[in-house]
């Protein structure tokens, strides 16, 4: 190594932190970052559709493996003026079960589209937006951070998708390629 070399200086931080239970035998859980479960999305969705239901809808896109709908949001504008020309956008969060931060984004970002801002306005009369909001819906209510039900890393299956296996991938690109057809 070059002597004559300065050496660049890290600076490194620690949290610590100490916990104390006053119970013995209780399971205690702590989180890497802030949960938003299943059931928060659904409640969402829910809130969504009732106060924006001219520009929300909702479908079912498919089952997860272990039997949960996987939600499909449908975000547009119906006062397009040229609602035939429309191209898709799509958006989907949650690949990996633990990425709750990929969640409080895209609900920020679908808040966003519902507001009357000039540039919201302006995407909702040009496009079509899909949303695929958990991807990993399995992985999430296991509580897994990486993995779907299966072990297997949903990312890694997005060039040969197997139906039974890995239901939303395999859809989500079904839907892509029909709807890519019609704009």
């Amino acid at each position: 190594p070059n002597s004559n070399r300065k050496k660049k200086q890290c600076d490194y931080y620690t949290l610590q932190f100490q916990i104390s239970f006053p119970y013995d035998n209780d399971t205690v859980y702590l989180c890497y970052g802030m949960p938003y479960t299943y059931f928060t999305l659904n409640a969402y969705i829910s809130k969504w559709v009732s106060t924006a239901p001219l520009q929300v809808t909702q479908s079912t896109l498919c089952q997860t493996k272990g039997g949960k709908n996987c939600p499909l949001i449908t975000i547009t504008s119906t006062n397009s003026p040229s609602p035939v020309s429309k191209k898709y956008i799509f958006l989907i969060a949650r690949s990996h079960p633990g990425e709750s931060n990929s969640s409080i984004v895209l609900h920020g970002l679908i808040d966003y589209l519902l507001t009357p801002q000039p540039s919201s306005v302006y995407l909702l009369q040009n496009f079509i937006f899909q949303i695929i909001p958990m991807v990993n819906i399995d992985g999430v209510i296991e509580g897994s951070y990486h993995v779907s039900s299966d072990g297997e890393d949903l990312n890694k299956v997005w060039s040969n998708p197997d139906q039974q296996k890995h239901p939303t991938v395999f859809h989500i690109k079904q839907l892509m390629k029909e709807n890519n057809k019609m704009s």
